[in-house]
C-alpha cells in the first residue's frame, strides 16, 4: 500500500510538517504565493495611502473654496460701497469709510 501524505495536528505544533514530502514537493508553489501576497499587500498599502492623501487634499480644497467665496463676497460689498459713494458724492452725501464708534458711559445710581 502506498503511504498517503497526511499532516497530523501534532506535526503542525512540533514543526515536523515542514519536512514532509507534500511541503517539499510544493515548495516552489508556496514561495510563489508568498511573493504574490507580499506584492498584493504593498500595492494595497500604497493605494490606501494615496486615497488618504486625496481625501486630505479634497478637504483642503473645500476649505479654500469657502474662504475664497467669503473674500469674494466681502470684495463685492466693498466695491458696491465705493460705487455708491462715488455716485452720491456730487449730491453731497458722504458715506463713512470707517465704522461708527460710539462710547456710552453709564453713571451708576446709588439708591440710599
Amino acid at each position: 500500500m502506498a503511504k498517503k501524505n497526511k499532516i497530523k495536528v501534532s506535526d503542525l505544533f512540533n514543526g515536523n510538517f515542514l519536512t514532509s514530502n507534500l511541503i517539499i514537493k510544493n515548495l516552489l508553489l508556496i514561495m510563489v504565493f508568498v511573493v504574490i501576497f507580499i506584492f498584493y499587500r504593498s500595492i494595497r498599502y500604497k493605494t490606501e495611502s494615496t486615497i488618504k492623501e486625496i481625501n486630505d487634499i479634497t478637504e483642503t480644497i473645500k476649505k479654500l473654496n469657502n474662504k475664497a467665496s467669503e473674500q469674494r463676497s466681502t470684495w463685492q460689498k466693498t466695491t458696491l460701497m465705493i460705487e455708491a459713494s462715488q455716485k452720491l458724492e456730487p449730491v453731497g452725501v458722504k458715506i463713512p469709510t470707517e465704522p461708527i464708534k460710539k462710547r456710552i458711559i453709564l453713571k451708576e445710581h446709588k439708591d440710599e
